[in-house]
C-alpha cells in the first residue's frame, strides 16, 4: 500500500517535471523567434514514464525493508562477544594474579633482608660481647700478675 502510495506521488512528481521541461523548452523557442513544434502526447507519456523508472530506482532502495540477518549470525555475534569478554575477564584475573605473586615476592625479600640484618646484629652483638669477656679476662690477668 505504502508502494503504491509513493508511486502515486512520484508520478505526479515526474509529471510536473516533465511537464516544466517542455514549457522551458516552448519558452525558449519561443523567445529565440524559432517557430514552436507541436509536442505529440505519446511522446510526454514516454517521457514522463522514463523520469518514473529514475525516480523510483533513485528513493526504492531506501524504501526497502532491511533485509532480515540470519539468526546464526546473530548467535555467531553474541557467542564472539562472550569470547571476547572472557578473554578480557581471564586478562584482568591473570594481571591480579601477577600483581598479587609480585607483591609476596617483594614481601618474602624484605623479610629475607631484614632476617639477615637481625643476623648481622646479633652476631655484631656476639662480637662484642666476646670482646668485652676477652678484655675483662685480659685485665683480671694482668692484674694477677
Amino acid at each position: 500500500m505504502l508502494q503504491a502510495h509513493v508511486q502515486e506521488h512520484v508520478g505526479m512528481m515526474a509529471r510536473d517535471q516533465v511537464t516544466t521541461f517542455f514549457q522551458k523548452a516552448i519558452e525558449q523557442a519561443q523567445a529565440e523567434g524559432q517557430p514552436v513544434p507541436p509536442i505529440d502526447p505519446s511522446a510526454v507519456e514516454a517521457a514522463i514514464a522514463q523520469q518514473v523508472g529514475e525516480i523510483l530506482n533513485e528513493i526504492m532502495p531506501a524504501l526497502a525493508p532491511p533485509k532480515p540477518e540470519d539468526p546464526l549470525v546473530d548467535i555467531r555475534k553474541k557467542e564472539l562477544e562472550n569470547d571476547t569478554a572472557e578473554l578480557q575477564r581471564k586478562t584482568m584475573s591473570d594481571q591480579m594474579n601477577f600483581e598479587i605473586d609480585q607483591a609476596k615476592l617483594q614481601q618474602a625479600y624484605e623479610l629475607a633482608q631484614q632476617r639477615q640484618q637481625l643476623q648481622s646484629d646479633i652476631a655484631d652483638d656476639r662480637n662484642d660481647v666476646n670482646v668485652y669477656r676477652i678484655n675483662m679476662a685480659a685485665a683480671r690477668g694482668n692484674k694477677t700478675k
